[in-house]
C-alpha cells in the first residue's frame, strides 16, 4: 500500500514522491552446476543413448516473509497522448540482515 504526492501541471515537466508499506518475500536458493545422466535421442538418425548432462543441484535454499517499506521518488515528462516517466524505488525488508534493492523504472502512461 503506496501513498504518492505528485506535483506539476499537465503537460510540463512534473514529478512524484512517494512512501509505502506492505509484506516482502525473499527467495534464496544456492546452485551448483554438475553433470546428471539422462538418455539422448537423435531426432535425425532415431537412436538413442545413455550420457551425462550439465544440470544445476540446489544446495541449500531459504524463504522469509516480513514486514517492510519502500519510497519512491519520479519524474514524469509529457510525451504525444501520454507521460513518460522515470522512477526510483528504495525497498527494505525488515530482516536479521535487512534486505535492500533499488530497481530504477523508465516507462510510459497513457
Amino acid at each position: 500500500m503506496d501513498a504518492l504526492l505528485e506535483f506539476g501541471h499537465p503537460d510540463h515537466v512534473g514529478g512524484y514522491v512517494g512512501l509505502g508499506i506492505g509484506g516482502y518475500r525473499r527467495y534464496v536458493e544456492l546452485t551448483n552446476t554438475v553433470l546428471v545422466s539422462g538418455i539422448y535421442c537423435d531426432p535425425w538418425w532415431g537412436y538413442c543413448w545413455e550420457t551425462l548432462f550439465p544440470g544445476d543441484v540446489i544446495q541449500a535454499s531459504d524463504t522469509l516473509t516480513k514486514f517492510g517499506y519502500n519510497a519512491v521518488v519520479g519524474v514524469t515528462f509529457p510525451a504525444g497522448h501520454g507521460t513518460m516517466f522515470v522512477e526510483g524505488r528504495y525497498h527494505r525488508m525488515d530482516s536479521e540482515v535487512a534486505t535492500e534493492y533499488i530497481p530504477i523504472s523508465i516507462g510510459y502512461r497513457f
